[in-house]
């Protein structure tokens, strides 16, 4: 068998030979695959045998990385679920959805965290299978955001003030 990852085309999974046919010997997906090779006339294999050979053969999934971005929020706002990279797709596959988790949210910080992802071909076919996804989690901060009526006296020296 040949050493394949998915590329989105369809592999040989088998190289041929002289004294041979080969029957289900390419494959498109990630995933295992049953080749038959089938003796020609005439034709013995190394162990003397004139029978089939089934091969178990492979095409490995492709390894991708989902990135959730780094997000700072006003207390009581949600997170931007289109806020995170990928890398590593075949050109023209797409994440189609993505969920970011998130595991605080009061005022403080926490994490990111990307899950449930579905990756599509340039048809829009589901072929998130066909991928080993490494999810790497950003940084949530989630900050509290003072407000005070028109015309109120507030000094200064009572807290810090940082950009959002």
């Amino acid at each position: 068998c040949n050493t394949l990852t998915y590329n989105g085309n369809e592999q040989t999974l088998v190289s041929a030979g002289d004294n041979y046919t080969i029957s289900n010997g390419t494959g498109t997906n990630a995933g295992d695959y049953a080749v038959t090779l089938k003796l020609k006339d005439g034709y013995k294999w190394n162990d003397g045998s004139t029978n089939d050979k089934i091969l178990n053969c492979s095409i490995n999934r492709k390894n991708a990385v989902i990135t959730a971005n780094n997000q700072t929020i006003k207390y009581g706002s949600s997170i931007d679920n289109s806020k995170y990279s990928v890398s590593n797709l075949i050109s023209g596959h797409r994440v189609n959805s993505l969920y970011l988790d998130t595991n605080i949210d009061k005022v403080g910080t926490g994490v990111i965290t990307p899950t449930k992802s579905k990756i599509v071909d340039t048809s829009g076919n589901d072929v998130t299978d066909n991928y080993d996804l490494n999810y790497i989690s950003g940084t949530l901060t989630i900050k509290l955001v003072y407000a005070f009526p028109t015309g109120a006296v507030v000094p200064s020296s009572a807290f810090v003030v940082e950009p959002i």
